[in-house]
């Protein structure tokens, strides 16, 4: 597995994590159920994440919201793997679906919570999730939930604060602050998105910000290319787009990788980009992501693909920023 440091954490991470969105998902639940809403299977979740850590998988990402983090605390129990060698993330502010509070009181009882989830006494990063209600003047104040992760920063109970914004803009005016060392960036980095271009890679490269890719793969998209007749879940490509993908699937093909194998290793080769969070919800997705860490591709390949990777719209994607 090829790792990456985490920006100005120091923190050695491998290049492809776990995000836990969908771990434990039950195996008779559709795919296109919104994080939160669908049926878990513990068994099924604990089983998937120790797999994946004992695959070599080092960084992972939970937040309440998903309802994952017992499961993480359990394959924290399981794994051969020792604590100190796995990053763990969460998030706080958004406790569950239509919970929003940023106020410094909140995040200190969600931090709480999460420790006592996880079952440690010391979580690796925290970020504030999705601070879309707020003004960053009162995010980022005393009172406010930057304010709260910097007093448990300063008490060891938090080693870095985050920040996981769906909306790019808004991450990237998080990130131009410079008080931040991480950032999770979801539907904005991939072999056919590339947002964080615009600000977010520019900001982290400044303050030396590690940077996360959630949703890596493109809802799937980019994991098993083009299937004629396939959905993606909540996003409608355009057929632009998909022929796009087919012309990188047909060079894939040419020597000898899989799509899935490029995918998340073309989202490392930016510098301050350290990993990204595919979701498994079983320990068949888990593994098959975690042996993409350990492929070679050939600086030839990458030649190759440059002239394919191009900006594309929003509505090409079928991404809505609400």
């Amino acid at each position: 597995m090829k790792h990456k440091t985490l920006g100005r954490t120091g923190r050695e991470v491998s290049i492809v994590g776990i995000g836990t969105a969908f771990l434990g998902r039950a195996r008779n639940q559709p795919t296109d159920i919104t994080p939160g809403e669908f049926v878990l299977d513990p068994e099924l979740g604990i089983e998937a994440l120790t797999a994946a850590l004992d695959s070599g998988i080092n960084l992972v990402d939970t937040a309440p919201f998903y309802r994952t983090e017992p499961f993480v605390g359990a394959a924290l129990r399981q794994t051969k793997v020792g604590r100190d060698a796995i990053t763990v993330m969460t998030k706080a502010g958004r406790p569950g679906v239509g919970e929003f509070d940023f106020s410094r009181d909140a995040i200190l009882r969600h931090v709480e919570a999460s420790l006592g989830q996880l079952g440690v006494d010391r979580i690796d990063v925290v970020s504030i999730h999705d601070a879309v209600h707020e003004g960053i003047p009162y995010i980022m104040s005393k009172d406010g939930a930057f304010g709260a992760l910097a007093e448990l920063r300063d008490q060891g109970v938090v080693g870095a604060i985050g920040s996981a914004c769906y909306d790019p803009t808004l991450n990237a005016e998080y990130l131009e602050t410079g008080e931040f060392d991480v950032a999770i960036c979801s539907a904005s980095w991939s072999m056919i998105n590339l947002t964080l271009r615009n600000r977010i890679i520019p900001a982290a490269e400044k303050h030396n910000v590690g940077l996360v890719i959630g949703e890596p793969l493109e809802r799937g998209l980019l994991a098993v290319g083009y299937e004629p007749g396939r959905t993606y879940a909540d996003r409608n490509f355009s057929r632009d787009v998909l022929e796009r993908v087919q012309q990188i699937q047909t060079l894939c093909q040419t020597h000898g990788y899989r799509i899935l194998d490029v995918g998340l290793q073309w989202l490392v080769r930016a510098a301050p980009v350290s990993a990204s969070i595919p979701g498994a919800a079983t320990p068949e997705e888990a593994r098959a992501n975690a042996a993409v860490g350990s492929v070679e591709i050939s600086d030839e390949f990458w030649a190759e693909l440059e002239p394919l990777i191009t900006p594309w719209s929003h509505a090409d994607l079928g991404i809505e920023i609400k």
